[in-house]
C-alpha cells in the first residue's frame, strides 16, 4: 500500500486505469476496524485474483488539514461525491478508483463483509472476465 504524502501522489492515482484508496485517521475507533478489514480484503482479493494488478493507496487525514487533506475533498467535491462524509466520517472508507473517477466507495469498511467488498472490486474493475460496468459513485 501507498502513502499518498502530496497532492502529487494523489494526482498519480488520477491517472491510473484503476486503483483502491482507503481513507484512515488514527484518532478513531471505526477507522482502526476498518484499517484491520482492509487488509483482510486486500489478503483475500490477492488470493482470489493473483494475476491482476490492483494499486493500492492509503490516505491518511488524521491531522484533518494540509495538502492532501486539501486535495482529495477537491477531487472527491468536483466528483460530485460526498467529501465531508468520507473526509471528516473518520469510519475508514475505500474509494474504487477507475479512469480518474470515484466510481465506487464505502464509507466504513470493517461494516461490509469481505465477499462483498470483492464482488465490488469484481463489477468496478471487470475482474474475471465480466464487463466491469458500475454506476458512478455507487456506494456499498
Amino acid at each position: 500500500m501507498k502513502l499518498v504524502a502530496s497532492a502529487t501522489d494523489l494526482d498519480e492515482v488520477r491517472f491510473l486505469p484503476r486503483a483502491l484508496v482507503f481513507i484512515y485517521v488514527n484518532w478513531a475507533i471505526q477507522a482502526r476496524h476498518s484499517d484491520a478489514a482492509c487488509r483482510d480484503f486486500l489478503a483475500a482479493l490477492q488470493r482470489e485474483y493473483p494475476g491482476e494488478e490492483i494499486p493500492i493507496y492509503r490516505v491518511d487525514l488524521s491531522e484533518q488539514e494540509g495538502e492532501v487533506w486539501v486535495a482529495i475533498r477537491k477531487w472527491l467535491k468536483e466528483e460530485g461525491q460526498p467529501h465531508d462524509w468520507l473526509t471528516y466520517g473518520g469510519c475508514g472508507a475505500m474509494l474504487w478508483v477507475r479512469l480518474g473517477k470515484v466510481a465506487a466507495y464505502a464509507p466504513h469498511l470493517a461494516e461490509i463483509e469481505c465477499d462483498k467488498l470483492t464482488a465490488m472490486t469484481r463489477g468496478v474493475f471487470g475482474l474475471g472476465g465480466e464487463s466491469g460496468t458500475s454506476v458512478s459513485g455507487a456506494s456499498l
